[in-house]
């Protein structure tokens, strides 16, 4: 997944890097992310790498069938989400269609040290409208 998305969990990361943590640290991680109290902007974003990650035949094998997910060839990363009025969040024009890969690729690409959106909070906030709405529409058969 670091590899991936290296400004949000690799080498451009900071101290948010997770390059080279096992299964159980990165789910710890998530856990306290999804834990924190208020907007869980962190968690969202969280959760669909590592869909996108266990969705993905080649990536993930196929253990997440057992989970109810449906694993493909690209899994959820090819799966598209009109961003509604949350463009700039990704710098795309408002309903515009996007990969989910491409999404997370944007997200990636504004993250300063692991920081979502270089900190700015009203983009933070139309991040977690989109990520929440593809984690709440699911990858879950």
């Amino acid at each position: 997944m670091a590899r991936h998305v290296p400004n949000l969990y690799g080498s451009g990361a900071g101290s948010h890097n997770l390059t080279g943590f096992t299964n159980t640290q990165i789910a710890s991680v998530y856990m306290t992310l999804f834990n924190a109290s208020g907007q869980k902007t962190d968690a969202q974003v969280m959760a669909t790498a590592l869909a996108v990650y266990a969705t993905n035949q080649s990536l993930g094998g196929s253990a997440a069938t057992a989970y109810g997910f449906q694993v493909s060839s690209v899994g959820l990363a090819g799966a598209t989400w009109n961003v509604g009025s949350n463009g700039a969040a990704f710098g795309v024009a408002n309903n515009s269609t996007q990969t989910v890969f491409a999404l997370l690729s944007a997200a990636n690409q504004a993250a300063v040290n692991g920081v979502l959106c270089g900190g700015n909070s009203s983009l933070q906030n139309q991040s977690n409208v989109v990520f929440s709405g593809i984690n709440q529409t699911g990858d879950i058969t």
